[in-house]
Protein backbone atom coordinates (compact mmCIF):
# COMPACT_ATOMS: atom_id res chain seq x y z
CA UNK A 1 0.00 0.00 0.00
CA UNK A 2 1.27 3.42 -0.96
CA UNK A 3 1.25 5.17 2.42
CA UNK A 4 2.96 8.54 1.21
CA UNK A 5 0.55 9.09 -1.95
CA UNK A 6 1.18 11.63 -4.53
CA UNK A 7 -0.53 14.56 -2.52
CA UNK A 8 2.36 16.09 -0.87
CA UNK A 9 4.82 16.81 -3.88
CA UNK A 10 2.51 19.90 -4.67
CA UNK A 11 0.40 21.21 -1.83
CA UNK A 12 -0.26 19.44 1.67
CA UNK A 13 -3.80 17.35 1.68
CA UNK A 14 -6.92 19.66 2.35
CA UNK A 15 -7.10 18.06 6.12
CA UNK A 16 -4.21 19.31 7.14
CA UNK A 17 -3.34 22.23 9.04
CA UNK A 18 -3.92 23.90 12.38
CA UNK A 19 -6.87 21.94 13.31
CA UNK A 20 -5.06 19.99 16.05
CA UNK A 21 -5.04 23.65 18.39
CA UNK A 22 -8.90 23.70 18.89
CA UNK A 23 -11.10 23.67 21.55
CA UNK A 24 -14.43 21.32 20.91
CA UNK A 25 -17.08 23.07 18.74
CA UNK A 26 -20.38 23.61 19.55
CA UNK A 27 -21.65 20.47 17.96
CA UNK A 28 -18.91 18.54 19.71
CA UNK A 29 -19.93 19.87 23.55
CA UNK A 30 -23.58 19.01 22.63
CA UNK A 31 -23.25 15.37 20.98
CA UNK A 32 -19.95 13.79 23.08
CA UNK A 33 -20.17 12.72 26.03
CA UNK A 34 -19.31 14.93 28.91
CA UNK A 35 -16.19 14.04 29.89
CA UNK A 36 -15.10 14.63 26.26
CA UNK A 37 -16.99 17.52 25.30
CA UNK A 38 -15.48 20.50 28.13
CA UNK A 39 -18.69 20.51 30.01
CA UNK A 40 -16.66 19.88 33.15
CA UNK A 41 -13.97 20.93 34.72
CA UNK A 42 -10.63 19.21 34.28
CA UNK A 43 -9.80 16.50 35.90
CA UNK A 44 -11.00 14.22 35.27
CA UNK A 45 -13.04 15.76 31.80
CA UNK A 46 -10.71 14.97 28.56
CA UNK A 47 -11.71 17.84 26.00
CA UNK A 48 -11.77 20.81 27.30
CA UNK A 49 -8.37 21.95 26.36
CA UNK A 50 -6.50 23.67 23.10
CA UNK A 51 -5.73 20.59 22.25
CA UNK A 52 -8.12 17.37 21.73
CA UNK A 53 -6.55 14.39 23.42
CA UNK A 54 -6.45 11.32 22.22
CA UNK A 55 -9.58 10.15 23.50
CA UNK A 56 -11.74 13.02 22.02
CA UNK A 57 -10.03 12.78 18.69
CA UNK A 58 -11.22 8.67 18.42
CA UNK A 59 -14.33 9.66 19.42
CA UNK A 60 -15.02 12.61 17.30
CA UNK A 61 -14.73 9.82 14.12
CA UNK A 62 -16.83 7.71 15.80
CA UNK A 63 -19.34 10.56 16.08
CA UNK A 64 -19.00 12.14 12.38
CA UNK A 65 -18.99 8.70 10.58
CA UNK A 66 -22.90 9.54 10.88
CA UNK A 67 -22.86 12.73 8.95
CA UNK A 68 -24.90 13.75 7.05
CA UNK A 69 -25.83 16.85 4.64
CA UNK A 70 -26.14 19.76 6.15
CA UNK A 71 -29.36 20.64 5.48
CA UNK A 72 -30.68 17.63 7.19
CA UNK A 73 -30.03 18.74 9.79
CA UNK A 74 -32.98 20.54 11.97
CA UNK A 75 -30.76 23.22 14.38
CA UNK A 76 -27.59 24.51 12.25
CA UNK A 77 -26.41 24.89 15.63
CA UNK A 78 -26.07 20.70 15.51
CA UNK A 79 -23.86 20.63 11.75
CA UNK A 80 -20.63 19.49 12.42
CA UNK A 81 -17.67 20.90 10.62
CA UNK A 82 -17.98 20.71 6.40
CA UNK A 83 -15.82 17.59 5.25
CA UNK A 84 -13.30 19.42 3.36
CA UNK A 85 -13.97 17.04 0.48
CA UNK A 86 -17.48 17.84 0.27
CA UNK A 87 -20.51 17.13 2.47
CA UNK A 88 -22.54 13.45 2.13
CA UNK A 89 -24.81 11.16 3.97
CA UNK A 90 -22.36 8.83 5.73
CA UNK A 91 -25.07 6.30 6.63
CA UNK A 92 -25.77 5.58 2.96
CA UNK A 93 -22.29 3.77 3.24
CA UNK A 94 -22.88 1.45 6.28
CA UNK A 95 -24.65 -1.33 4.48
CA UNK A 96 -22.96 -4.83 3.94
CA UNK A 97 -23.97 -8.47 3.26
CA UNK A 98 -21.58 -11.00 4.11
CA UNK A 99 -24.04 -13.25 1.31
CA UNK A 100 -23.69 -11.16 -1.39
CA UNK A 101 -20.90 -9.35 -0.80
CA UNK A 102 -22.45 -6.39 -1.51
CA UNK A 103 -24.91 -3.38 -0.05
CA UNK A 104 -27.50 -5.34 -0.58
CA UNK A 105 -30.02 -2.46 0.05
CA UNK A 106 -31.58 0.02 -2.20
CA UNK A 107 -29.08 2.84 -3.01
CA UNK A 108 -26.77 2.03 -0.38
CA UNK A 109 -23.20 1.03 -1.69
CA UNK A 110 -21.04 -1.72 0.29
CA UNK A 111 -19.52 -0.46 3.94
CA UNK A 112 -16.14 -2.63 3.06
CA UNK A 113 -14.67 -0.48 0.36
CA UNK A 114 -15.72 2.56 2.53
CA UNK A 115 -14.26 1.36 5.33
CA UNK A 116 -10.94 0.52 4.21
CA UNK A 117 -10.28 3.03 1.29
CA UNK A 118 -9.97 0.40 -1.39
CA UNK A 119 -11.57 -0.84 -4.24
CA UNK A 120 -11.21 -4.40 -3.61
CA UNK A 121 -10.79 -5.44 -0.25
CA UNK A 122 -10.58 -9.21 -1.13
CA UNK A 123 -7.69 -8.77 -4.11
CA UNK A 124 -4.20 -10.23 -3.13
CA UNK A 125 -2.54 -6.86 -2.75
CA UNK A 126 -5.52 -4.31 -2.41
CA UNK A 127 -4.44 -0.84 -2.85
CA UNK A 128 -5.74 2.47 -1.91
CA UNK A 129 -8.89 3.40 -4.44
CA UNK A 130 -7.91 6.78 -5.43
CA UNK A 131 -11.62 7.69 -6.39
CA UNK A 132 -12.52 6.98 -3.18
CA UNK A 133 -15.01 9.56 -1.58
CA UNK A 134 -14.29 8.33 1.97
CA UNK A 135 -11.18 10.24 3.30
CA UNK A 136 -11.12 8.72 6.78
CA UNK A 137 -10.57 4.73 5.72
CA UNK A 138 -8.54 2.97 7.06
CA UNK A 139 -6.07 3.63 4.19
CA UNK A 140 -6.05 7.47 5.02
CA UNK A 141 -5.21 6.19 8.97
CA UNK A 142 -2.48 4.14 7.40
CA UNK A 143 -1.13 6.96 5.15
CA UNK A 144 -1.56 9.81 7.80
CA UNK A 145 0.41 7.86 10.63
CA UNK A 146 3.54 7.18 8.74
CA UNK A 147 3.57 10.97 7.46
CA UNK A 148 3.11 11.71 11.19
CA UNK A 149 6.64 9.84 12.16
CA UNK A 150 7.77 11.05 8.79
CA UNK A 151 7.35 14.49 7.33
CA UNK A 152 9.26 17.18 6.71
CA UNK A 153 10.18 19.86 4.11
CA UNK A 154 12.83 19.61 2.13
CA UNK A 155 16.30 21.03 2.53
CA UNK A 156 17.67 23.57 4.03
CA UNK A 157 16.54 22.81 7.52
CA UNK A 158 15.88 25.85 9.76
CA UNK A 159 13.51 27.13 12.83
CA UNK A 160 10.22 28.15 10.59
CA UNK A 161 10.14 24.95 9.10
CA UNK A 162 10.92 22.77 11.69
CA UNK A 163 8.12 24.38 13.49
CA UNK A 164 5.64 24.29 10.45
CA UNK A 165 6.79 20.23 10.16
CA UNK A 166 5.75 19.72 13.84
CA UNK A 167 2.40 21.70 13.00
CA UNK A 168 1.73 19.33 10.39
CA UNK A 169 3.15 15.75 11.52
CA UNK A 170 0.51 16.75 15.02
CA UNK A 171 -2.52 17.49 12.47
CA UNK A 172 -1.45 13.80 10.49
CA UNK A 173 -1.76 12.40 13.75
CA UNK A 174 -5.27 14.00 14.57
CA UNK A 175 -6.26 12.65 11.30
CA UNK A 176 -5.14 9.35 12.17
CA UNK A 177 -6.86 8.79 15.05
CA UNK A 178 -9.82 10.58 13.60
CA UNK A 179 -9.93 7.97 10.72
CA UNK A 180 -9.46 5.38 12.85
CA UNK A 181 -12.51 6.56 15.12
CA UNK A 182 -14.65 6.29 11.32
CA UNK A 183 -13.21 2.53 11.22
CA UNK A 184 -14.29 2.00 14.52
CA UNK A 185 -17.91 3.20 14.04
CA UNK A 186 -18.40 0.72 11.21
CA UNK A 187 -16.69 -2.05 12.69
CA UNK A 188 -19.11 -1.67 15.88
CA UNK A 189 -21.92 -1.49 13.09
CA UNK A 190 -20.77 -5.46 11.90
CA UNK A 191 -21.54 -6.74 15.45
CA UNK A 192 -25.03 -5.81 15.02
CA UNK A 193 -26.97 -6.65 11.23
CA UNK A 194 -30.05 -4.47 12.35
CA UNK A 195 -28.27 -1.41 12.90
CA UNK A 196 -26.85 -0.56 9.39
CA UNK A 197 -30.63 -1.08 8.25
CA UNK A 198 -31.87 1.45 10.99
CA UNK A 199 -29.27 4.26 9.97
CA UNK A 200 -30.09 4.56 6.64
CA UNK A 201 -32.14 7.93 5.33
CA UNK A 202 -34.04 5.98 2.62
CA UNK A 203 -37.81 6.01 1.67
CA UNK A 204 -37.95 2.32 1.24
CA UNK A 205 -39.89 -0.09 3.73
CA UNK A 206 -37.79 -1.23 6.37
CA UNK A 207 -39.43 -4.37 6.56
CA UNK A 208 -38.33 -5.20 3.15
CA UNK A 209 -34.83 -4.32 3.72
CA UNK A 210 -34.40 -6.27 6.81
CA UNK A 211 -35.67 -9.51 5.73
CA UNK A 212 -32.33 -11.17 5.96
CA UNK A 213 -32.27 -9.31 9.67
CA UNK A 214 -33.49 -9.08 12.80
CA UNK A 215 -36.76 -7.47 12.84
CA UNK A 216 -37.15 -3.92 13.44
CA UNK A 217 -39.60 -1.17 13.30
CA UNK A 218 -39.79 1.60 10.63
CA UNK A 219 -37.13 4.42 11.96
CA UNK A 220 -35.57 7.42 11.10
CA UNK A 221 -33.12 9.95 12.50
CA UNK A 222 -35.89 11.62 14.09
CA UNK A 223 -37.24 9.23 16.29
CA UNK A 224 -33.75 7.80 17.15
CA UNK A 225 -34.74 7.04 21.03
CA UNK A 226 -33.49 9.86 22.44
CA UNK A 227 -31.87 11.85 19.64
CA UNK A 228 -34.37 14.97 18.33
CA UNK A 229 -31.02 16.67 16.60
CA UNK A 230 -32.50 15.61 13.37
CA UNK A 231 -35.40 16.42 10.87
CA UNK A 232 -37.52 13.77 8.16
CA UNK A 233 -35.95 14.05 4.55
CA UNK A 234 -39.81 15.40 3.78
CA UNK A 235 -39.06 18.64 5.78
CA UNK A 236 -35.05 18.74 4.99
CA UNK A 237 -35.33 20.44 1.66
CA UNK A 238 -34.30 17.25 0.05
Amino acid sequence: MDARGAWLSTLPAPDIGSVYFRCPTLFERRIMPVNYSGRIPTPPALGNTPQLRMEAWLMRGVIREDDLNPSSYADPNDRPDSDPWGDLDRPRYHFYSPVTNSSDGLLTLSALPWAFGVADPFAASPAPDTNRINHFSYADATRDLFLALTYKQDEPVNQVKSRADAAVRLSLFAGTLKSLGHVIHLLQDTSSTACPWRGTQLRVPRLLLSIRTSPIRPMNFTNYPGDERLQPASSAGR
